[in-house]
């Protein structure tokens, strides 16, 4: 089943996808049908025309070895592989038979002669993701005979490669002193995943709107985007509260399957500590403060001076310093390591995501070395998602606490959560207290400001 949603309404549609299957479609708005109605996906005709069929060569020594050969028939079709739910293989001596079925209907069938003698080449089909490398189909040739290429039944040559995404039907000839077989096999070559972010930002009411950021995630090496997205937001500067950036209209060319993802905007005007739920006054100029965002009577202003003087971190720009963006674990595993004294680590981290010359790949290093952090998975450390603030403290018990016997009574702290130590060590130290009386809310995005308020707190009581 699929649902779908109308953009700026409460309008959507329920209906059947698989073919042949049927179903309701359902009009509905604010909670009311208004129209119903019965469909039937039809199942798609297939005839040997529609349809190239690949893994089956003209001749075989012997029926049981084209009887082995059933599992490697693949079907294209419409520049497409075909999954195996959409067909099956039946064979009689001389000739085999493919059945569509699921989303498709019809017969074709396919011969084949049996002849001694023939070369032992087998060739299967290959699937890889875009990478920038070439790439083609699998080839076993143990006796070395001779085995030519094309791309359309003549013209045999050299082995065939391929770079771009997209199916490629590869058909090859192997020749044995006067004997040869030919046949074809599929090379497919499937999209990247190119995943486009726009970045968080904040500003203060009657402010001037930040220039809207983008992170793209997933570009093979070399390549670039040929056109940037736009990003656009609702917010009209004048009003608090979170907005979405919206990414959209890029390109990366034929190779790349494009994700989009929401950035936040977000608007302030009163500002509250981490620490509780009371508003502060509302902001004041502050000349002595180079950050317009970081205001003389703000919790953090002092936090936010210790930082910049100790080099801890710097602004996102001359005059941002983003207090309520959200901390990334880049940025966090690189405030801890440079309040250490940024430390030399003793080899370089090996994940993917974590390039030599960034600038928290040494940080990165130290942290995984001392055991504050892990990686997301063994070769990946996802230095842009965000840390939760059960995952700041955590960080931060692990560089600089230590086990205390009190333990908090936050309902949503379970005692084996995995940041349940570190709570009980950060609130009994002063480094924060819950976001009320009852909770902590571990799960909760941890900001820029947060963060460097929860370092300094810590470091006071060392």
């Amino acid at each position: 089943m699929c649902r779908v949603s109308l953009a700026g309404s409460t309008v959507s549609f329920i209906m059947a996808t698989a073919e042949g299957e049927t179903g309701t479609v359902k009009l509905v708005y604010d909670g009311q049908t208004f129209f119903t109605t019965e469909i039937t996906v039809a199942q798609k005709p297939l005839s040997k025309d529609d349809v190239t069929i690949t893994g089956i060569n003209d001749k075989y020594p012997s029926h049981e070895a084209a009887e082995a050969a059933k599992d490697g028939i693949g079907i294209v079709y419409d520049g497409k592989k075909l999954t195996t739910d959409d067909y099956t293989v039946s064979r009689e001596d001389g000739m085999f038979t493919i059945t569509f079925e699921g989303n498709y209907s019809g017969t074709v069938k396919q011969d084949y002669q049996v002849e001694t003698g023939l070369p032992t080449v087998t060739v299967s089909d290959a699937t890889f993701t875009y990478d920038g490398q070439n790439h083609t189909i699998v080839v076993n040739n143990p006796n070395n005979d001779d085995v030519k290429f094309s791309l359309s039944q003549s013209g045999y040559g050299a082995q065939i490669e391929k770079k771009a995404a997209g199916t490629y039907v590869i058909y090859w000839q192997a020749t044995k002193e006067d004997k040869n077989v030919s046949g074809s096999a599929t090379l497919v070559i499937n999209k990247a995943k190119l995943t486009i972010k726009a970045d968080n930002q904040s500003m203060y009411v009657g402010g001037t709107k930040p220039t809207f950021t983008y992170t793209a995630t997933g570009l093979v090496k070399g390549d670039t985007l040929t056109t940037a997205p736009t990003l656009t937001c609702t917010a009209d500067g004048m009003t608090v509260g979170k907005f979405d950036i919206v990414p959209s209209g890029a390109d990366a060319g034929d190779n790349y399957e494009i994700t989009y993802v929401n950035g936040m905007l977000t608007v302030s005007r009163r500002h509250s500590s981490p620490s509780s739920t009371t508003p502060d006054p509302e902001p004041t100029p502050d000349d002595s403060n180079s950050f317009s965002d970081v205001p003389a009577n703000a919790y953090f202003a002092d936090v936010v001076k210790w930082a910049v003087e100790n080099g801890v971190t710097n602004g996102l720009s001359d005059t941002m310093f983003g207090p309520y963006a959200s901390c990334t674990r880049a940025q966090i595993v690189t405030f801890l390591w440079r309040a250490a004294g940024s430390p030399e680590p003793k080899t370089a981290s090996s994940f993917t995501d974590v390039p030599a010359s960034a600038y928290y790949a040494k940080a990165v290093a130290w942290a995984i070395e001392n055991g504050i952090t892990n990686g997301m998975t063994e070769t990946t450390f996802a230095p842009n998602a965000t840390c939760t603030r059960g995952q700041s403290v955590t960080f931060l018990y692990r560089a600089l606490g230590k086990k205390v016997e009190s333990s908090t009574s936050f309902t949503d702290v379970k005692s084996d959560a995995f940041y349940a130590d570190a709570v009980n060590w950060a609130v009994a130290s002063d480094v924060t207290n819950g976001t009320s009386a009852t909770t902590f809310s571990p799960n909760a995005d941890c900001t820029r400001a947060e963060i460097v308020t929860f370092l300094y707190r810590a470091y006071q009581g060392k």
